[in-house]
């Protein structure tokens, strides 16, 4: 199927080309196609967006790894919690935890300073940002 292709060539998607690094068939009978679509970074609903767009009829999705976490023997249904190895490369993944905090920081301080624009303070979140980090907090 040339759509297949296409996956790995790339499609024209709002905010960007989307195209995933390999396309594998596992198995096929008349009514359907399994694939497995690796990609190196993903946008929002990518691969719900590639196949709406080439007209493929997705069934079911299943995350077999997010970066260097893999899902391995884990059955269907079942959770297990993360080591401190692996929580770790999350954060060094996401950028460190002091970035992820300054972001956190950041979004919350555009959040309050939106509210009060509008005239409708979050004085919780005020007061919070006022304790935690008042150098994020922009005039009122």
């Amino acid at each position: 199927d040339p759509r297949l292709r296409s996956l790995v060539d790339g499609i024209a998607l709002p905010g960007g080309v989307a195209r995933a690094s390999g396309v594998q068939v596992l198995a096929r009978c008349e009514a359907c196609t399994e694939l497995v679509l690796t990609l190196r970074q993903g946008m929002n609903r990518q691969i719900r967006r590639m196949c709406d767009a080439l007209g493929l009829h997705l069934v079911q999705l299943h995350r077999k790894s997010v970066g260097s976490l893999a899902l391995d023997e884990l059955p269907l249904g079942r959770w297990r919690a993360l080591d401190d190895d692996e929580v770790e490369r999350l954060w060094t993944a996401a950028g460190g935890r002091q970035r992820v905090l300054q972001r956190w920081i950041a979004a919350l301080a555009t959040e309050a300073c939106e509210a009060r624009a509008y005239g409708r303070p979050h004085w919780r979140l005020e007061r919070w940002l006022e304790q935690h980090a008042p150098e994020a907090r922009s005039p009122a």
